[in-house]
This record gives C-alpha cells, structure tokens and sequence, in this order.
C-alpha cells in the first residue's frame, strides 16, 4: 500500500468517497436530505473531472445564488 499522502486523490477505494458526503450531511444537519444529494453530486463531480477547482466553482456558484435567493425573497432561515 502506497503512503495515503501519496496516492492520486481520484483512485480513492469506495469509503474515501463515501466519507465526504457522510461529513457533509453531519455538517448540515438541519437539511440532511439537500446536503446528502449535494455532496454526492460533488463526489461525482470530482470523480468525474479529477478536479476540485470544478467542485470548488459549483460551491461557490450555488451559494452565490442561494444568497441572491436569500437576500431577493428574505429567506433568511436559508442561511
């Protein structure tokens, strides 16, 4: 086995992908379902394309927009 630090983030086994959308929906627990599908298209995502600029970018682009949303229609609890 190759030094964990060492080894291509996209050759990960089947729990390295799964633990980031565990962490996700323990990290939003007042919207586990939304965080549960988020962070499983990010997972995609990143396996997908290899990149985590492109995750990093969908991150930003979706609060970018949540925060219009929340800012136009004082949805505050959305935050």
């Amino acid at each position: 086995d190759p030094d964990w630090d060492e080894m291509p983030i996209a050759d990960a086994k089947p729990w390295g992908w799964a633990s980031p959308t565990i962490y996700g929906v323990i990290a939003h627990m007042t919207e586990p379902l939304s965080a549960l599908a988020w962070f499983t298209m990010m997972t995609f995502l990143f396996k997908k394309t290899r990149s985590i600029w492109d995750c990093v970018l969908a991150h930003a682009i979706t609060n970018l927009l949540l925060g219009l949303y929340v800012i136009k229609f004082g949805a505050w609890e959305l935050w």
